[in-house]
């Protein structure tokens, strides 16, 4: 499950989350939250197109789109970037 984080304090913070569960009920496992390639992102989606997975999100307070084509179907955070996982 990826998500618009935000610290409960304000909306500063514009990164990711990321949780996951083999199930939708099920017990889901927390990943943490980043902001992907250094960029903020707001209202983000995840799709599949063709065999290949997108990332969108809003950066720049809104102002842009984003849209990254991610290596392999499963990513996770890895600092300010992403990791693929095989």
């Amino acid at each position: 499950m990826w998500a618009h984080y935000e610290n409960g304090r304000d909306y500063s913070a514009a990164a990711i989350t990321l949780a996951s569960c083999d199930t939708p009920d099920g017990d889901f496992v927390y990943h943490g939250f980043f902001i992907p390639l250094g960029s903020m992102s707001r209202d983000c989606n995840v799709f599949e197109f063709e065999n290949r997975m997108y990332f969108i999100s809003a950066p720049n307070e809104n102002d842009e789109l984003n849209l990254r084509k991610c290596d392999e179907f499963t990513i996770y955070p890895n600092g300010n970037g992403f990791e693929t996982v095989k």
